[in-house]
């Protein structure tokens, strides 16, 4: 449904729905290249106007995302681009609210700078976040994962608790080749997390990131400190294969566990126009390794542009896959 009004003076570059506890309301988070990013309301099938403007970055914001723990009345926003800039905010319903004004309460948490001023080009591609659901932590952290136009994958945990706004970050890899793409899911009784990289070469790369190691770093920063640490964290790539002959440029993933074993399902889509399908079997071995076997692999080459967004979701008993390009044609499989 056409808003009717601009709020954002050039391309927007990523969106995300945000939910709340209303049904009938969501907001939509959205980033653009002129650097601005807005939240705009969505209630009872319409937009509402004007949008809650939040604090614009240096350059342009090409990623946003967002995490919420179930139950709660508040999410995490994260905005990320140029420079290496990553936002994060704490977005917190309020029981109600006076004067027309937006039932919802916004506050800056941390925001992550690279120590040693980074270039224009250099900026953050791709971001997504989880909440970290683990019997240790807490139930206010969250997971994010950032990739870069310089390869680098950064990971955090961030507490979006106002008097604890804690931040915790390393690098999982540095190749060189520039990240596209990412998504994460939960590993199961793996213990921790698969995430999911889609780079500039065609490639996907599995990642395997233990609960463990999260808690022990997350644990080691205090209350209000902004802490990051560029020494790598002792992730596990499990499994690397050329998903695309160009550039994939979106990746989307569910994981499903059977018998101490884990399925793992990735969709992806790139510059060749290809649509592709993997499933994975990731097995835990009595001495605590993986063993990764390659259950399928389609390629579908129908499509007539290259593929800027895949998602897959989970139905009763199987799965649904959605696919769009630059022909504006929304594929559902």
């Amino acid at each position: 449904k056409n808003l009717s009004i601009p709020f954002h003076g050039e391309t927007v570059n990523d969106v995300c729905w945000v939910k709340t506890s209303d049904s009938e309301r969501m907001l939509l988070l959205s980033g653009s290249k002129n650097g601005t990013v807005n939240l705009c309301v969505y209630n009872n099938c319409s937009f509402v106007a004007p949008a809650i403007s939040m604090p614009p970055h240096e350059s342009s914001v090409k990623a946003v995302c967002c995490s919420r723990h179930p139950g709660r009345k508040t999410s995490l926003l994260v905005t990320a681009g140029g420079k290496l800039l990553i936002n994060f905010y704490r977005l917190e319903e309020l029981d109600k609210a006076f004067g027309g004004c937006q039932p919802y309460s916004l506050h800056l948490l941390c925001c992550h700078k690279p120590k040693i001023k980074a270039a224009i080009d250099h900026r953050i591609n791709a971001v997504t976040a989880l909440p970290f659901i683990h019997q240790v932590a807490s139930k206010s952290w969250h997971v994010v994962l950032a990739g870069d136009s310089n390869g680098c994958l950064h990971l955090f945990v961030v507490d979006e608790l106002n008097f604890c706004r804690t931040i915790t970050g390393q690098l999982i890899c540095a190749d060189n080749r520039p990240i596209l793409c990412l998504d994460v899911v939960d590993s199961g009784f793996h213990h921790g997390l698969f995430a999911f990289v889609g780079n500039s070469t065609g490639e996907v790369c599995i990642w395997h990131i233990s609960y463990e190691e999260l808690v022990n770093n997350a644990s080691q920063a205090n209350p209000g400190e902004h802490h990051h640490s560029y020494e790598v964290f002792p992730a596990e790539r499990l499994y690397t294969y050329q998903a695309h002959q160009m550039g994939t440029n979106t990746v989307s993933a569910l994981a499903e566990e059977m018998d101490y074993k884990t399925m793992v399902t990735i969709s992806s889509g790139g510059d060749d126009q290809a649509l592709v399908l993997c499933t994975l079997q990731v097995s835990l071995l009595p001495d605590s390794s993986r063993n990764i076997k390659v259950v399928r692999l389609v390629k579908e080459n129908q499509n007539e542009s290259c593929l800027r967004s895949v998602k897959l979701m989970a139905g009763r008993n199987c799965y649904f896959l959605y696919a769009v390009g630059y022909e504006q044609r929304l594929t559902a499989w």
